[in-house]
């Protein structure tokens, strides 16, 4: 999990669903939860964002860890986008990085923005966590 003042952001593994015949019908992810900061150590936890980074997802990150691409995630037939963005900071904040995760609702036009600042020391811890969790998300652990 990582805390600061504008905005928290906590990370869970989600196993692996087996079929009838004990075999992986769906690979797990890792659940990203963030919500907002709302004052002094507390967050709206009750309008957070959610965000499942899959195998995909992270092997997309792991090929370019210091230039993370944006990943969007849109359910066929949804009207629901997810965006998650890991932007290395700039100038002064150079060697940090901004989570921004956001969801837009097509349809009633509605959008919520999250941003978490990441010291390089998080996004390392972060990474090397995401390389452990690997294995578990696909079922071989």
């Amino acid at each position: 999990s990582i805390y600061k003042k504008n905005g928290a952001a906590q990370f869970t593994i989600i196993p692996p669903r087996e079929g009838e015949n004990g075999r992986i019908k769906k690979n797990g992810a890792i659940l990203l939860e963030a919500a907002s900061g709302t004052g002094d150590k507390s967050y709206s936890w009750s309008d957070k964002v959610t965000f499942a980074l899959g195998m995909n997802d992270l092997c997309n990150l792991f090929a370019n860890p210091d230039q993370p691409p944006k990943l969007i995630h849109q359910m066929p037939e949804s009207p629901i986008v997810k965006t998650l963005e890991l932007t290395p900071g700039q100038d002064k904040y150079a060697g940090t990085f901004m989570l921004k995760l956001s969801e837009r609702n097509k349809s009633s036009d509605t959008s919520k923005y999250i941003n978490v600042p990441v010291s390089g020391g998080e996004y390392t811890v972060l990474l090397r966590l995401f390389m452990s969790a690997a294995p578990q998300i696909i079922g071989w652990d």
